[in-house]
């Protein structure tokens, strides 16, 4: 299976999708969410893991609605652990291969990604130069409708031009709400888990095995 030969832009999820960091993320939200509502290490973990993809705040607030002070605290402890992370978590075997490959066949290549917009550039080191923008968490500008809006009007590009790569079952819900095509990188959730697509991947030679080249180069 292939991805549409229109497609100019791919937008990527970036933890769990070019980072492998969601692991570390996951036991760090489980020990926190363990800790501070007493339930065990292993529900916890799992809390995380089925309500990723939006920021770690808003996780909390969904699963522990009346909990708002204690949502904050160890919000802010996750965070506070996440910026001593930054450069520890390794991007993906053969990521940077393949985003040298993609760019070289004309793609515009993004970040979107609900981490604030500094640590993903602490995250992604040298391999930021192979992106044409990088799109962070600040207020109300996430990933998301936000995003997608912003990359259309900065590359003059329709919705359907755009393949968005992520790693959430979120991921893939909110590429469909937003109109645009969607491949799942599994890893985080089984492939079991997004059996209703067509298109996915279990690393980055997988993704060059479905990218034909584009029909036209973006324009930068």
């Amino acid at each position: 299976m292939t991805i549409q030969p229109n497609i100019r832009a791919i937008v990527f999820d970036l933890d769990g999708t070019l980072v492998d960091s969601m692991g570390e993320f996951a036991n760090m939200a489980a020990r926190l969410i363990s800790n501070e509502f007493k339930v065990s290490f292993e529900e916890a973990h799992k809390m995380y893991r089925d309500t990723s993809g939006v920021p770690f705040f808003e996780q909390l607030a969904k699963l522990f609605p009346c909990e708002p002070d204690a949502c904050k605290k160890i919000s802010d402890q996750f965070e506070q652990e996440k910026i001593q992370r930054l450069g520890q978590d390794p991007l993906y075997p053969e990521v940077t291969d393949a985003l040298d490959q993609l760019r070289h066949q004309g793609y515009l290549l993004i970040v979107s990604s609900n981490n604030f917009l500094e640590n993903i550039k602490q995250s992604l080191g040298e391999s930021l130069r192979f992106f044409d923008m990088v799109l962070g968490c600040d207020s109300n500008i996430k990933k998301g409708q936000a995003h997608f809006t912003m990359i259309q009007k900065r590359f003059n590009l329709e919705r359907s031009e755009i393949l968005f790569v992520g790693d959430s079952l979120y991921d893939a819900q909110m590429a469909k709400s937003c109109h645009v095509n969607f491949m799942a990188r599994w890893g985080t959730f089984d492939q079991s888990d997004f059996q209703s697509l067509d298109l996915t991947i279990q690393g980055f030679s997988s993704l060059m095995d479905c990218v034909p080249t584009p029909l036209k180069a973006a324009v930068v």
